[in-house]
């Protein structure tokens, strides 16, 4: 038995009509089951039930087993004081309240769901509901691909306001840590999280208008300014304005150790990055409030083209190694990730903090006027025939992979509660 099975049959009312008795034998009605809660908290809130002829309202808790309130420490947790109805599959256990006993219900779930459920959970394909999607309408696949966009959002926004917390709700700096972290991709996000945090963004806008002594800042603090490089006259300029700058801010410089340069194509090397970091840093001042500013994608991606057409770093990749001349700018596919994972959420997340729709539709409408991402989640689901128009629809279904499908989440998902809900012809 499943937790979220047990939601899905309460929200859905689908325990039959047999009339209700709690555990100790006290008729109950469910007037309303109440509003699923998708943060922490009690599972369902605002729900109505009629106990021994009394209206309660309040919030219901849903569990597989009665003893798991204890093992969830929901005892001492004031959030779960208002809990006017306990609904268990097993009830091992009662429950109290600041002494009082708590109703529990011990639900009835109908052998067709524990059946279907069972069943669709023991088909070993690539996502568990495979053999069934033919008969899953094209309507019903967008339905849920739009309400994914907005979830895939919301999960985006979480993480944003826990930077947030960590820069006293600073949008810049937090836009920056965020920047910073997903230029590094998958290969050197964290190290370039960790720069981040140790070099504030208000330090290097002291400098903006001095591209050598952001870039000192920058590659410094990495730690890629420590080796003795004497025939290398711009390396030995950056590191001297480093050892200024260091001292003048108090700076500690990262251990070089932590960059990876191996298996890499040399524009996406970490030097590389920092250069067009510089470039953005030196080119553009209050970055953030320009992003909100633009309502344009196309103007977005011109902010961001990050193009290097002169200076040392059109014919170096990294420091002391000459390469041909050739312009430097951050490819259009790296360009679409940063935009996916970087300035879309932070937009999506400012308008919904400070309750400007019109920033959420914004950030919603640049996901669909960007192409779909090409990686083995989207390119199985266009195999099932799931609509791939956009990036909407691309982080839609690398949402639901990763949150459902992977987590055996089917009775969460719209089309696993159509599969199981369904009653087999008599």
């Amino acid at each position: 038995m499943n937790e979220k099975l047990l939601q899905f049959i309460w929200q859905n009312k689908l325990y039959g009509s047999v009339a209700q008795h709690t555990t100790d034998g006290k008729p109950v009605e469910i007037l309303h089951p109440g509003y699923l809660n998708a943060d922490a908290g009690p599972d369902f809130s605002a729900a109505k039930i009629k106990l021994e002829g009394i209206v309660w309202v309040g919030n219901i808790e849903i569990h597989v087993n009665a003893s798991d309130w204890h093992k969830h420490h929901h005892t001492k947790d004031k959030a779960y004081e208002n809990t006017i109805l306990h609904v268990i599959y097993n009830a091992d256990t009662n429950i109290e309240i600041n002494k009082r006993k708590v109703a529990q219900l011990q639900l009835n779930v109908p052998n067709y769901l524990i059946q279907n459920y069972t069943s669709l959970l023991n088909h070993k394909k690539w996502i568990y509901c495979e053999n069934e999607l033919s008969e899953i309408s094209f309507f019903d696949k967008i339905a849920l691909s739009n309400r994914l966009i907005i979830e895939r959002l919301e999960q985006k926004t979480s993480l944003i306001n826990h930077l947030l917390v960590e820069t006293n709700n600073d949008w810049s700096e937090s836009f920056y840590r965020l920047l910073l972290r997903n230029m590094g991709f998958k290969t050197n996000g964290l190290p370039f999280e960790m720069l981040a945090k140790s070099l504030p963004l208000k330090t290097l806008a002291r400098h903006r208008h001095q591209l050598i002594q952001i870039e000192a800042l920058i590659f410094g603090q990495a730690g890629l300014l420590k080796d003795e490089m004497a025939e290398d006259e711009y390396y030995q300029k950056l590191s001297k304005e480093y050892q200024f700058l260091s001292k003048k801010y108090g700076l500690i410089p990262m251990e070089a150790s932590l960059w990876k340069w191996a298996k890499m194509r040399p524009s996406n090397f970490p030097g590389l990055r920092m250069a067009q970091i510089s470039q953005l840093i030196f080119r553009s001042e209050n970055l953030f409030s320009k992003i909100l500013e633009l309502e344009e994608l196309e103007l977005i991606r011109e902010l961001f083209s990050l193009e290097i057409n002169e200076g040392y770093w059109i014919e170096h990749y990294r420091f002391g190694k000459k390469s041909p001349q050739k312009n430097k700018s951050l490819g259009n596919q790296s360009l679409e990730l940063i935009l996916i994972n970087t300035i879309i959420p932070m937009i999506f997340a400012y308008g919904k903090k400070n309750q400007r729709e019109e920033l959420m539709q914004r950030a919603v409408q640049f996901f669909e006027k960007l192409a779909p991402e090409n990686n083995q989640i989207t390119r199985n689901f266009a195999k099932l025939n799931f609509s791939l128009s956009n990036a909407a629809d691309s982080q839609a279904l690398i949402h639901l992979y990763n949150n459902y499908c992977q987590k055996d989440m089917c009775a969460a998902c719209s089309i696993g509660q159509k599969i199981i809900s369904k009653k087999e012809d008599v």
